[in-house]
């Protein structure tokens, strides 16, 4: 069974895992079945307590921790196929070790749920069936890429990913540290954004905090050469110490380059530059084009609570033609306006994006307004959550909180 999170027409056209949803409270639970729809699940309501005995079709349960093991009959047929959470993973797994099943501690991401139904739902998948949609390729360049990537990730070696912004360097980390032995530890990211709106000492602290919480797990380093230098002092201070962490730098200059422009202290270069890999350009990837356009899409409709548009084929030669500007991001941002324009019909399920080329988009649109309204627009689909907000956002929820306040939207 493999689950294609975000498929259009799964659910509508029967074919998408039909989910068993056990969850009390009513706000949650319909946030819940809306994610799962619109990620293409066929969701079954269970309201009572009755047995999921085999022949009942349900291909997964999704619930309370508490309500799962006690309240439910799980036909053997599903005892490895449950997804579940909890205050803490030990909680849920308390009373009833069952090894297939994937608890989820509070809070958890939407991210995290559908990671956890693909796990449960495709267990006999390889981990490259599973790959985020910017890693899988037909490209034999890109493949031998990332096969690479994961001997470097068993072989537990820290990793330098070069790439433009929006190549999926993000989503290969993230893979590198689930292929690696610390796939259970914890997996921390350093922002060079957050960090650059903190004060010198704060900036200092979150460092250090951060390589602490990172302990025996992977700790993600997001442009260090953008960093200010007490930060850049900081971490080198952290790596000092060699604490058993697994480091992961993300840039989008080769380190070299940061250090001749003297962006880059030479001591903390050396220290990250143990092996690397290379992204390519999304305009280079020419055999994944219209897979990738199609995942971009699924994304951004989910994100909106809207049905996913159709990609014209004149639509993504434009943006080939152009280069790909932006990469993914480049495309989710045309995508997002494209379907927040509400005169291009874009709402409807498979009504065709309009071409837009890169010139005209400084003419054709306000991105103020643009960011303004889709942070509208998450914010009434969660009703109000800041936390389930900034997540389907991709942002954390501080900035979502000051961007709240710039916009004046409290």
């Amino acid at each position: 069974m493999r689950l294609r999170l975000g498929f259009q027409g799964d659910a509508t056209a029967g074919q998408g895992p039909r989910v068993g949803l056990a969850v009390a409270h009513a706000g949650w639970r319909g946030d819940l079945e809306r994610t799962l729809v619109s990620a293409g699940c066929r969701v079954v309501p269970i309201p009572g307590s009755p047995a999921l005995e085999r022949g009942t079709g349900i291909d997964v349960f999704v619930g309370d921790a508490e309500a799962a093991p006690a309240s439910f009959g799980l036909g053997e047929d599903l005892l490895d196929r449950v997804v579940v959470w909890s205050a803490a993973p030990s909680e849920a797994r308390s009373g009833r070790p069952q090894a297939g099943w994937d608890v989820l501690a509070k809070p958890f991401s939407v991210a995290d749920l559908e990671r956890a139904l693909e796990r449960v739902l495709a267990p006999t998948q390889t981990d490259f069936d599973r790959l985020d949609p910017v890693l899988a390729s037909r490209d034999p360049g890109m493949t031998a890429l990332v096969g690479r990537a994961r001997r470097l990730a068993e072989r537990d070696l820290d990793l330098v990913i070069e790439g433009e912004l929006g190549v999926g360097r993000r989503a290969l980390a993230r893979a590198t540290h689930d292929w690696s032995p610390r796939a259970e530890a914890p997996f921390v990211v350093l922002d060079r954004v957050e960090l650059a709106a903190l004060p010198a000492e704060e900036a200092v602290r979150a460092v250090d905090r951060a390589g602490a919480d990172a302990i025996g797990g992977s700790l993600v380093v997001l442009e260090p050469a953008e960093w200010t230098p007490i930060a850049q002092h900081a971490l080198a201070a952290v790596l000092r110490r060699d604490a058993g962490t697994r480091i992961l730098t993300l840039v989008s200059e080769t380190l070299e380059v940061s250090v001749e422009r003297g962006r880059l202290s030479r001591e903390l270069a050396d220290r990250l530059d143990v092996a690397r890999v290379r992204l390519p350009a999304l305009r280079s990837r020419t055999a994944d084009h219209r897979a990738l356009c199609e995942a971009v899409a699924r994304r951004v409709a989910r994100r909106l609570g809207r049905e996913t548009p159709a990609l014209e084929e004149a639509t993504i030669a434009s943006w080939a033609e152009e280069g790909f500007p932006g990469n993914l991001l480049g495309i989710e941002s045309r995508i997002r306006a494209a379907m927040l324009q509400e005169e291009v019909g874009a709402t409807a399920a498979g009504a065709p994006l309009p071409v837009r080329r890169h010139e005209d988009e400084g003419d054709a649109l306000d991105l103020k307004r643009l960011e303004r309204d889709t942070i509208v627009r998450a914010l009434a689909h969660w009703q109000g959550n800041r936390t389930r907000a900034s997540e389907s956002l991709g942002i954390s929820v501080r900035t979502l909180r000051n961007k709240i306040r710039e916009y004046g939207l409290r």
